[in-house]
């Protein structure tokens, strides 16, 4: 249960960080119209079958420890939990929020659960990020972070070769994975560590960018391939998937913040209050991802060639030069001089950049939402620094705007 998640005061993550790459929202039939479908019986059925499901379960307790408080007075005097403001950090607080909001649940006419007021982001990457591409290709060399959970992936997989144990998988996005991943499974369908990645951690694929971020061999740059494609995001952001492309008035990107919304199919709603997008830039921060058909050699002696860049397979664990023949990818850094699909220096906090941290707000401006820029703050720094929990504190409600 959510509840049980512990969090690690010193890597500032909850103890449990694989569920988040199991259960985040993702449907291969997913339909791209701004709707994330769920409906509230599936919010609320103790099953966790999306990480949406565990953001409802605090939304529930939020409301039963508030509603509490007047147990003691008559029922027509008690006050309900009609809404709450959030604050959502990075992909895993800000993707799932929006996936409550965006949610068909969200605007059933008897929906209990409490509505979102105002709506404060912390490095939310809205269109995703370039870094996990190199991830889903089985390569975890590119960020100590990264190693760390190639080898998680690893002790799973041995778990299951090794020790012959069966893991459970609540998330039903993988049409391979039916709940578990058994031995026969990964000696057969999922022999290639590629599937077992795509079956084990199905989340990975909703922090991939949207954008344009794959420098192929050919010197292209271009999207996702479709089978990494991110349509949780594509979802979110009602089908809008990078500021290059021409605007359009029949889409909203920033359906979630759209108080006066027009009423069509059963979208209506939304947030009540103001959309806070806080985001820092000025640092070297993950841009776009190379692509190589051959080993980069960087030089040779008697013994042994010398390569500049290598790969980290998870079931090896370890660094090898790259095959001849066999496609990998590097990731590109911000540079202070590196451009944009629209022209513009590239940067970032650290992690992720402008494109995807505040450009669709630029692109899709709205009366009640906010862009704040807060310099050189990095990512994670975001959530806990004391300038920014100053600034969010005295927010007031849209109302006495």
């Amino acid at each position: 249960m959510p509840n049980t998640y512990q969090f690690n005061t010193i890597a500032k993550t909850t103890g449990n960080t694989i569920s988040s790459f199991d259960n985040t929202p993702y449907d291969e039939n997913v339909v791209i119209d701004g709707v994330i479908e769920r409906t509230e019986a599936q919010l609320t059925d103790d099953t966790y079958e999306y990480s949406v499901d565990q953001f409802a379960f605090w939304m529930e307790k939020a409301k039963t420890e508030w509603e509490s408080q007047f147990d003691h007075l008559p029922v027509s005097e008690r006050k309900e939990l009609d809404s709450v403001d959030v604050i959502a950090h990075s992909a895993c607080g800000g993707s799932v929020a929006r996936s409550y909001i965006q949610s068909s649940a969200y605007s059933e006419e008897n929906f209990s659960l409490p509505k979102v007021n105002n709506f404060i982001t912390l490095g939310v990457p809205f269109r995703g990020s370039a870094a996990p591409h190199t991830l889903l290709n089985n390569d975890f060399n590119a960020d100590p972070s990264y190693a760390f959970l190639g080898n998680a992936m690893k002790f799973a997989r041995d778990k299951v070769i090794k020790n012959n144990e069966v893991i459970k998988i609540t998330c039903k996005s993988n049409p391979l994975v039916d709940g578990v991943i058994t031995p026969v499974m990964v000696n057969n369908e999922l022999s290639d560590p590629k599937e077992f990645l795509k079956a084990y951690a199905p989340g990975l694929q909703a922090l991939q960018a949207t954008y344009p971020f794959i420098e192929r061999v050919d010197g292209s740059l271009e999207i996702a391939e479709e089978e990494f494609e991110n349509k949780l995001l594509l979802d979110l952001n009602d089908g809008v998937a990078h500021s290059g492309e021409p605007f359009s008035n029949s889409k909203k990107p920033n359906r979630f913040a759209n108080r006066d919304i027009e009423v069509t199919e059963e979208i209506e709603g939304l947030i009540t209050g103001q959309a806070l997008i806080v985001h820092g830039t000025g640092r070297e921060s993950n841009f776009r991802v190379q692509e190589y058909d051959q080993p980069i050699i960087q030089g040779f002696s008697s013994v042994r060639l010398h390569y500049d860049e290598t790969v980290r397979h998870f079931e090896d664990g370890r660094d090898t030069a790259p095959e001849p023949g066999k496609l990998w990818y590097d990731i590109i850094k911000t540079d202070g001089v590196k451009t944009d699909i629209n022209g513009e220096i590239a940067s970032g906090d650290g992690s992720i950049v402008d494109e995807s941290s505040f450009r669709q707000f630029e692109d899709y401006p709205h009366d009640n939402i906010q862009i704040e820029n807060f310099g050189e703050t990095p990512h994670r720094n975001l959530a806990f620094d004391v300038r920014t929990q100053e600034f969010i504190e005295p927010i007031p409600l849209i109302s006495e705007l």
